[in-house]
């Protein structure tokens, strides 16, 4: 009886979750998981950028507001 108790100690039954994500298991995964991040934060404001440098860069009179 002992012999059995002793696993159930060893390894609980509860089960302690974490608030953290799980860390990326091969690189290939960890740079996917960056770039879609990353052009995730970026891409928005490329157009917007764009359009700015376009108005500054035409001879329009009202590219100076």
């Amino acid at each position: 009886m002992a012999i059995t108790i002793a696993p159930q100690l060893a390894h609980p039954s509860v089960r302690h979750f974490s608030g953290h994500r799980p860390r990326p298991h091969s690189r290939t995964v960890r740079v996917f998981a960056m770039s879609y991040l990353i052009s995730g934060v970026v891409v928005p404001f490329i157009p917007p950028a764009l359009e700015s440098l376009r108005q500054k860069n035409s001879d329009f009179p009202d590219s100076n507001k």
